[in-house]
């Protein structure tokens, strides 16, 4: 579906980027971390499935900040602030337009038997 995954792909690469760009800079950046959690965010609201990838780079950034002693409150307060400000302003949006229903675009992947337990497979 090229309405929804041609950004995504975009905002995978971008992420992709900053989490490269977040893991070797000299000094770790609160701004960096909170946008990519922005833009990690952003890609599993558009589609969902690949929140996946950005569930990994996650994981691989906070894995880099643990073994190089860099973790800091400051920059997962931050990208954990990213993350929830798409998702308030996706929550918003949905229930402005679909109240509390489940979209035809999860009815359509719960159909396709999309379960998250298969990805590794």
């Amino acid at each position: 579906m090229p309405w929804n995954s041609t950004p995504t792909a975009g905002l995978i690469w971008l992420l992709l980027a900053m989490t490269a760009s977040y893991m070797f800079e000299p000094v770790p950046n609160a701004w960096r971390a909170a946008a990519m959690g922005l833009v990690a965010m952003s890609i599993a609201a558009i589609r969902p499935n690949d929140g996946v990838f950005a569930a990994i780079f996650g994981v691989v950034a906070l894995a880099h900040a643990v073994t190089h002693r860099r973790l800091r409150g400051r920059d997962a307060a931050a990208a954990i602030a990213g993350a929830a400000l798409v998702a308030c302003a996706y929550g918003a949006l949905h229930l402005g337009i679909y109240g509390w229903h489940k979209t035809a675009y999860m009815t359509q992947e719960r159909d396709r038997l999309f379960l998250f337990h298969d990805l590794p497979f």
